[in-house]
Order: C-alpha cells, then structure tokens, then sequence
C-alpha cells in the first residue's frame, strides 16, 4: 500500500499540489519491480487526469541503505 511521501523532485503544477493519496483511484497496476511497483491512478473528481503513482517499499530501502538513492 501507498503512503504519501513529501519529496518532490521537479515543480508541482499549481492544479495539483494539493491533492491527496485519497483524492485517488486506482485503476490498474503499471509494472512491479525489487522496490516496489507503479500504479496507474485517475482523480476521483476528473477522470480525465491520470497518474502513474509509485509505490516503494520504505522498509527494504532502508534495510539495503537506498535513502540517498530515492527523491
């Protein structure tokens, strides 16, 4: 499961800076890899604007000491 994460490593488009892991719904499952998986996501309120959302595995970064790694 997906937890949000504060890091951004490019500018946010001012129509979607706030939106929220709830504000979401997942539509289908992209491709999974060692770290975790990307996720094909819609805005619940427009599904005209979609994502791809990814999803890593806090605890396996950390255990393999991928911090510096991840943004």
């Amino acid at each position: 499961d997906c937890t949000a994460s504060p890091i951004v490593d490019r500018p946010v488009s001012k129509e979607f800076e706030n939106v929220l892991l709830d504000d979401l719904q997942l539509v289908t499952t992209l491709g999974m890899g060692g770290f975790g998986r990307v996720e094909l996501v819609q805005l619940l309120k427009d599904k005209t604007n979609t994502f791809a959302l990814k999803c890593l595995k806090k605890k396996h970064i950390v255990e393999t000491r991928q911090q510096e790694h991840i943004f």
